[in-house]
């Protein structure tokens, strides 16, 4: 004899429901793998549904994904899911970043022909990043710098003003201004 307030299980053609003292229904259903899943949301918290209609359309739905073999447990969905975020973090690094770690591998590593890059080359590397580099691109993500954005940096920099000369016609930089028209 059920206690008063207590869950009453109901088995479906496919899985378990359940309504729960709160009056929403809870949806269970056993894997591929023979274990019982309850369902969850997908940052795998426990999921209730608002009617009986809403819990049995998600055992359908979670018995067709078994069916065309799609389905995962909730454990390997949440790891895939961190996965996939810890990859978009990566992929959304900030020139910033991207470029100080790119001067501490080009410090430490070999360069052309497997010999170790002189201290002059990476201090100019490291002035070239620093004074040209960072302050307009410094926060923005490495994936959204495309080649527009390489054009106008270009431009800008070519028509800065020389600080060593202030009368000459070209300020040092690599580039000039027809390398940055094209």
């Amino acid at each position: 004899m059920a206690t008063k307030g207590a869950a009453r299980q109901r088995r479906e053609a496919w899985g378990m429901l359940r309504q729960l003292p709160s009056k929403r229904w809870q949806a269970r259903y056993r894997g591929p793998d023979g274990n019982v899943y309850s369902a969850r949301t997908a940052d795998d918290r426990p999921l209730t549904f608002l009617t009986k209609t809403d819990a049995r359309g998600f055992l359908n739905r979670t018995q067709a994904a078994i069916a065309r073999g799609e389905w995962e447990s909730p454990e390997d969905a949440a790891r895939r899911r961190e996965a996939e975020a810890a990859e978009a973090a990566r992929r959304d690094v900030t020139f910033r970043d991207y470029a100080l770690a790119w001067l501490e591998r080009v410090q430490h590593e070999p360069g052309k022909g497997g010999r170790p890059r002189r201290p002059g080359t990476v201090m100019v590397y490291r002035g070239r990043v620093h004074n040209y580099l960072l302050e307009p691109l410094g926060d923005v993500r490495v994936r959204d710098i495309d080649t527009a954005v390489v054009r106008e940096l270009t431009a800008q920099i070519v028509a800065r003003p020389s600080a060593l000369k202030p009368g000459a016609t070209h300020n040092g930089s690599p580039a000039t201004p027809s390398t940055c028209s094209r």
